[in-house]
């Protein structure tokens, strides 16, 4: 048994992980609480959604130990 979380979700995935329902998920990235997929890919990053929710949350990642990821995922998400 794999113990490893994968960084890269599918959009099955990534609902789960954040418990929404594919509908909820879509209109969530509309609205812009969370990233898309990465460009060119079906894939979703575990690490952007987490900056994304904790910066919902009221959370931000440069106040976490050893994290310092809220300012490129700020640029990142201005692009989209």
């Amino acid at each position: 048994m794999n113990s490893i979380a994968p960084r890269l979700m599918t959009k099955e995935e990534a609902c789960a992980y954040v418990r929404l329902k594919e509908g909820a998920f879509d209109l969530w990235i509309q609205a812009g609480r969370i990233p898309g997929p990465l460009d060119g890919t079906k894939r979703w990053d575990r690490h952007a959604i987490d900056a994304a929710l904790d910066k919902l949350s009221g959370l931000r990642a440069e106040s976490l130990p050893g994290l310092d990821q809220s300012s490129d995922f700020d640029d990142w998400m201005s692009e989209g």
